[in-house]
């Protein structure tokens, strides 16, 4: 897990090998990611200091693109992390 001065989360994954995971996994908790203020669903990491969310392709909003695996995209912008679970 990966936090800022004041405990607040900064960088969070559903990837066992990400430094981010163990927050991710942590007590049950429910988070939310946003992009520029948009809700990021098919999210897999999430960066606030370095700005940057990795997450699943999506076609024609809904459908994860695949081609042999589902492919990954990493977009750049205001990154923030909530915790839903408080």
């Amino acid at each position: 897990m990966t936090a800022d001065g004041t405990g607040k989360v900064t960088r969070i994954s559903c990837d066992p090998s990400d430094p981010g995971h163990r927050a991710y996994v942590e007590g049950g908790r429910c988070w939310r990611v946003l992009l520029d203020g948009v809700v990021q669903p098919y999210a897999i990491t999430a960066d606030t200091f370095k700005g940057y969310v990795v997450r699943f392709k999506i076609a024609n909003g809904r459908h994860v693109i695949t081609n042999g695996a589902a492919e990954r995209e990493r977009v750049n912008g205001k990154v923030e992390i909530e915790n839903l679970s408080q």
